[in-house]
Parts: C-alpha cells; sequence; structure tokens
C-alpha cells in the first residue's frame, strides 16, 4: 500500500482530515521545498542535511508534532520508490504523531503551507530546518 492511501486511512479512522493532492500540485511542492531546504538525501534514510539539527527518533517519534503550530502540513515520502510525487495534506499538525503511532512505519518530510520549516523523519533520527530549528534545540540529547 502507498504511503499516502495508508495515511488517508489512518485519518479518517481517527476522524483528521486529510487527503491526497493531485500530481501536479505535489510535483512543484516538493520541488519548492526540496530547492528551498537544499535536501541532501531524498531518498534512503531521508535526510535535509544542510543548515539543520537533529534530535533522536527514540523517545520522540510520536511527540515531536505536538511542538508544531497547529495548522495543516503537508507530508511526503521517498521520491525513488512508488510514493514519488505525492503529497498528502493533512488538517492538523499537532496530530501527525497519533497518525504515525497508527500506521505502518515510513520515512516522511513534513512542511507547512508557508514552507517555514523542513522535517525529516527516517528511521533514526528527526531532522528539523527553517523554525523547526527553534524548538528542536531544546530536545537535542534529551531523548524526550
Amino acid at each position: 500500500m502507498k504511503n499516502s492511501v495508508e495515511l488517508e486511512k489512518v485519518c479518517r479512522e481517527l476522524g483528521i482530515g486529510c487527503r491526497i493532492l493531485f500530481k501536479e500540485e505535489s510535483v512543484n511542492i516538493i520541488k519548492k521545498v526540496f530547492d528551498k531546504y537544499k535536501v541532501g538525501k531524498k531518498s534512503g534514510h531521508l535526510a535535509i542535511q544542510f543548515d539543520s539539527i537533529s534530535i533522536p527518533l527514540n523517545g520522540n517519534e510520536f511527540t515531536y508534532s505536538s511542538h508544531l503550530n497547529n495548522e495543516p502540513i503537508y507530508v511526503f515520502f521517498d521520491q525513488e520508490n512508488n510514493n514519488r510525487n505525492e503529497v498528502i495534506l493533512i488538517d492538523s499538525s499537532q496530530r501527525l504523531g497519533e497518525i504515525m503511532e497508527n500506521s505502518f512505519g515510513m520515512e516522511y518530510f513534513v512542511t507547512n503551507k508557508k514552507f517555514s520549516y523542513l522535517i525529516a523523519i527516517n528511521w533514526y533520527v528527526i531532522e528539523g530546518a527553517g523554525i523547526a530549528k527553534d524548538w528542536m534545540k531544546g530536545l537535542v540529547g534529551n531523548g524526550e
């Protein structure tokens, strides 16, 4: 099952609004985000690698989203497999941890509609750029 379809299913079960965007809109969003944040790894252990900081996945995986402003977010995935060029718009950023806790494991990117931050989640770390670095600095090494 594609990651976007899995997230859409979980959102529906949890009563969280979401929708999978059309391919053209998805491609434009991904390009803008990758260009803005100079993303280094777009597939296989996703990583920003430029002007970013990381916190451990362990202890933060399902709670980090509580630090985000509660707003709609874009979530997208590895760009070299069947999930490429797909973006899902989720209505509540702060419920993303709950969504992921009820989904099968996946690596993904998260940004808001203003592209004021980018977060990359892989099997080992949560990496943030833009305004996400502000709250992440307080979690570095805490394994909160």
